[in-house]
């Protein structure tokens, strides 16, 4: 089930550019497949930054807080 978008959430567009700019950053495969979709890493990122959530207190829906923290 996907979760209700967030007011903090990347557009497609904005996901575009995002993805692009990193794509040319990591040109290197090292490191191990992530287990969660970057994208929704990002958002989690975001609505943290904007609301000053914990890290354990984001809601249900984003990726569990152990793993953003592990993935960064």
């Amino acid at each position: 089930m996907r979760r209700q978008r967030n007011d903090t959430d990347l557009t497609d567009g904005e996901w575009a550019i995002f993805e692009k700019t990193m794509q040319e950053i990591r040109k290197s495969p090292r490191g191990r497949k992530p287990s969660i979709f970057r994208r929704e890493m990002v958002n989690a990122i975001l609505y943290r930054l904007r609301t000053g959530c914990q890290w354990r207190n984001l809601p249900h829906g984003f990726p569990a807080w152990g793993h953003c923290a592990n993935a960064m």
